[in-house]
């Protein structure tokens, strides 16, 4: 699978759905894990710059116990897919098992899929990174949505 060599992807997905995540992305007969997002603008525009490569992909646990100002989990981005009234059309298939149990789940204009998801063997400290189109880079916050960033 080919990346994208010059764009990256940050976003926040809380710890229980990568956990849960990665079973699916372990499993052969499913590969890929889709997580929910109302950004979907976003990844309407990451879908034209990326065109058929996949994306490098830095994840930062949302919801954790202690929040931690760095990525700890990667993944490679591979396609969105638009909801249907709010709802994964594939099921729960390659959905997170918590997000599929959870009532307050859903709701989303868009999921987005990756697979190889996995934890970083090093964080990576958000601060620093650059914002696709910015000079600038983050500073010692995180952005609260996904982002389309410079590929570290």
């Amino acid at each position: 699978m080919k990346i994208h060599p010059d764009i990256a992807l940050l976003a926040p997905v809380p710890t229980a759905f990568l956990e849960d995540g990665k079973k699916l992305c372990d499993r052969k007969l499913i590969g890929k894990v889709a997580f929910g997002s109302r950004d979907f603008e976003l990844f309407r525009k990451l879908d034209r710059l990326r065109g058929e490569l996949a994306v490098y992909t830095l994840i930062y646990a949302s919801q954790a116990e202690q929040l931690r100002l760095s990525a700890t989990w990667e993944a490679l981005y591979v396609g969105r897919v638009e909801a249907d009234d709010g709802v994964y059309p594939g099921g729960s298939k390659y959905r997170p098992a918590r997000a599929v149990a959870d009532p307050n789940e859903g709701g989303w204009g868009v999921y987005w899929e990756v697979k190889e998801l996995r934890p970083l063997g090093e964080e990576v400290p958000i601060a620093g990174l650059v914002g696709w189109g910015s000079q600038k880079p983050y500073k010692a916050s995180w952005p609260e949505r996904p982002s389309i960033i410079e590929r570290p």
